[in-house]
């Protein structure tokens, strides 16, 4: 975990040991020390995790991360093949067809095209028939005449006033304007309000950057969102109020204490960068 991090709500959970403790603390952020014979990190790589990618890959210099792939509760839809350098569809586990905006009706893995997105439908074994799983794929690369492809969300949408923002482009298009600005940043999340009179979307962030550089990302993210038809006819009628933000601090606990009142499982959280519920003010700006 970040240095510092408060895990008060997981003590009880954990054994303490000292002894190891005070050993561990002579390889502060230098975990090959620890764990000498490690190769591979084996872990969520894709949409919501991507965030924390690059901080595995500080940690773990000269480690490989291997992304585990599409598994859903219902099927397992891809899965990791170190020699196609990504993870590949698995056509023998269940009978898997596929569909966009651009397709009337689904097409199979051999249709599929390099550099396109596509929802994925799955007939199981177990006699789940073409059940829709609203997960979106992109085919980055093929192998032996294989797709090859990555996780890129869910068909969500979030909705405060009929709006209905795809959530796939509004977290691509933050996380663009992020890039291109080099923002830093241990916690982010996109949100909805509802208080009083006032109603609108907030960007929650953690960060060390100053005040004029996430005002000026704000203003950017706003303007990514007035492209949305539904979305800039609300503000133009002022249903919705224009994007804001605000600084928090200790932003994931805060988060994963949230869903955990809720009655989460810890083991189901993922911190998420775009997020249906709504008024996160109460639980991360205390």
């Amino acid at each position: 975990m970040p240095e510092n991090e408060d895990i008060s709500f997981i003590k009880n959970k954990i054994n303490a040991s000292k002894k190891r403790a005070e050993k561990l603390k002579k390889y502060k952020n230098k975990y090959k020390k620890i764990w000498t014979k490690l190769e591979i990190i084996s872990c969520w790589a894709d949409f919501s995790s991507e965030n924390y990618i690059n901080d595995l890959n500080y940690y773990f210099a000269n480690i490989y991360i291997q992304a585990k792939g599409l598994i859903a509760t219902e099927a397992i839809i891809s899965f990791p093949l170190i020699e196609a350098k990504g993870c590949v569809l698995a056509y023998q586990s269940h009978f898997l067809e596929f569909y966009n905006d651009n397709i009337k009706n689904c097409i199979g893995i051999a249709e599929l095209e390099k550099g396109e997105e596509y929802y994925v439908v799955i007939t199981t074994g177990g006699g789940l028939y073409r059940y829709n799983l609203k997960d979106k794929i992109i085919v980055i690369s093929k192998y032996k005449g294989l797709p090859v492809v990555e996780f890129v969300g869910r068909k969500n949408t979030l909705d405060l006033v009929g709006e209905k923002l795809d959530e796939i482009y509004v977290k691509n298009e933050i996380q663009k304007i992020l890039r291109k600005y080099m923002i830093k940043y241990d916690f982010i999340l996109f949100a909805g309000v509802k208080i009083a009179n006032k109603t609108n979307y907030c960007l929650y962030i953690e960060s060390n950057c100053k005040k004029d550089e996430i005002k000026e990302i704000t203003h950017l993210i706003e303007q990514k969102l007035r492209k949305n038809y539904h979305y800039n006819y609300a503000r133009n009628i002022e249903q919705l109020n224009s994007l804001e933000y605000l600084f928090v601090k200790d932003g994931r606990n805060k988060y994963i204490k949230r869903c955990l009142n809720e009655g989460m499982i810890l083991g189901d959280i993922k911190v998420e960068l775009v997020d249906r519920k709504i008024n996160w003010q109460k639980f991360l700006v205390r």
